[in-house]
Order: structure tokens, then sequence, then C-alpha cells
């Protein structure tokens, strides 16, 4: 049996709300035409590359599916998309969505006594809260892609962010959060370190070279 040895992460291409700092969230916000052509130039670069994905999931909010579709596409010569699954969505922001990112920003900076567990108003999750979905969802794709040695998921910047503090032993702290960049259609892997199933290291971390080529 084939051991699964790499998750790739993809964050969604760049929407009209991420190109005007507006926050998303849950808000089902489609890509814009430069976002569709940076999924399309990382698939024609992992198709470069020669590399093939065993199992692919994707968020189900337009913009990571579409995504994942276009790099398919490019990649596989069809837009196959084995799962759209909601437990990779981004952070729900409460009544921050659709409102601009300074009002957000301004929020994560205030004094709070737990910072990782201030949740927006409106229903928001905290960091907190995200990170323990996400890594939930981690450790059941990783599991259910055990047979093959290579997962890909197509998901937003908060659930990366999530993924690379926990594999760094970090607590989801706001500080925390802004030390890595998570930029549009960037590449994280993270790669098992032994046969333990929780053993993962951070191989890449946002890599956008296929932006570069594209140009």
């Amino acid at each position: 049996m084939t051991q699964l040895r790499e998750a790739w992460l993809v964050r969604h291409g760049i929407t009209a709300s991420n190109r005007d700092h507006i926050v998303q969230g849950h808000a089902d916000v489609p890509l814009s035409p430069d976002g569709e052509e940076q999924a399309r130039a990382l698939g024609r670069s992992l198709h470069a590359r020669g590399l093939a994905f065993d199992l692919v999931v994707a968020s189900d909010l337009s913009r990571a599916r579409r995504t994942a579709e276009l790099v398919l596409e490019q990649l596989a010569g069809e837009p196959r998309v084995d799962a759209l699954d909601p437990a990779w969505r981004e952070a729900h922001y409460g009544d921050f969505e659709r409102r601009p990112g300074r009002e957000l920003q301004a929020f994560r900076e205030a004094p709070h006594d737990d910072p990782a567990g201030a949740r927006p108003p409106g229903g928001g999750e905290s960091l907190r809260d995200l990170q323990a979905r996400v890594v939930a969802a981690f450790a059941d794709w990783t599991a259910r892609a055990a047979d093959g040695p290579r997962l890909l998921v197509v998901t937003h910047g908060g659930p990366i962010g999530a993924l690379v503090c926990h594999a760094f032993g970090l607590e989801p702290h706001p500080d925390n959060w802004r030390r890595f960049r998570r930029d549009n259609t960037g590449v994280t892997v993270l790669r098992r370190r032994s046969q333990d199933p929780s053993s993962w290291q951070v191989a890449r971390l946002n890599d956008c070279s296929h932006l570069d080529l594209g140009r």
C-alpha cells in the first residue's frame, strides 16, 4: 500500500473583493478574470512538473471550487473535483463580511482577554474555532487519502494559516497569523515526517512561482 506523503494546500484565485480589500468569509464571491488566469497558470505549472494528485478536495465556496476546476483542466484535461467540503471554507467573519478589511483588522488588533478566542459579532468564528475545524478536516481527508501519495486541497487563506500555525505548534493568535503570507493561488505543502499520521512538516510555504512564469 502506498502511504500518503504530501498534502498540497492551494488558496483560491483572486476575486474583486480581494482586490478591493473587502472581507469575504462565507460570502460566495466568484473569481475575477485575473483569478481564473492565476488558476490556469498554476495548473500549467503543475502539469509541466509531471505532478498528479490521488484525491482533490475543495471548499464548497465557488471561488475555491472554480480554482480547483481550472487547475485540473490544465493538469489532467478535465475538471474532476472529488469532493466539496464546507469544512474547508474561509472563517466566518460575522458582521464584518462584505465590509472593508480595515474593520476586521481593527477588531483583531483591539484588546481582548483571549485574542485567539475572540469571536466577531454576528456569529463569527474565532481563530481558535477556525483552527479546530480545519485541523479536524485535515485529519479526516489525509486519512481518506491514505492509499495515494499526494492530496490536493483548494481552500482559503484562513484555513491555510490555521494549518501552518498548527504544524509549527503556534497558538492561533492574531500576531502569529500575520507571520505567514497566503497569496492567491499560493501553494503550501505539508509533508509527512514519519509513520505517525499526525506528524507533518511544512515543506513549502506560499509558493507563487507559477505566477512569475505566467507573466
